[in-house]
């Protein structure tokens, strides 16, 4: 029970720190000049919230990767053939290589952490 009834802020909030944690919190505290609860508030009030990936975005990457892996071992077995359309090849792998940096620029931090 909350010996203060008229309390505005009537929710609390606790949360476990390592050592190191809890050293940069509290030098963070200081360089702010903010008490602990109202730097946490204005952390909160500040902080941008990133949605997670979807579940399968993990999953896709790695497909991807697979694909390209596969199409890099035709390439290095046609390669030794001779007879194919190297550039053909090149730019496919190319290409399954730009949507795995774009899947990674889409869902990376936007806070560019």
């Amino acid at each position: 029970m909350d010996s203060k009834p008229n309390r505005k802020r009537k929710n609390r909030l606790n949360i476990y720190l390592s050592d190191d944690e809890y050293r940069s919190f509290l030098d963070k505290v200081q360089e702010s000049g903010l008490n602990m609860n109202e730097f946490c508030r204005q952390q909160f009030k500040n902080a941008k919230v990133i949605a997670a990936p979807p579940a399968d975005f993990r999953r896709l990457i790695w497909e991807l990767k697979r694909i390209g892996s596969n199409l890099d071992q035709v390439l290095f077995r046609l390669n030794s053939i001779g007879d194919y359309e190297k550039e053909d090849l090149k730019t496919c792998i190319g290409e399954i290589h730009d949507v795995i940096k774009l899947l990674y620029q889409t869902f990376k931090n936007p806070g560019g952490s």
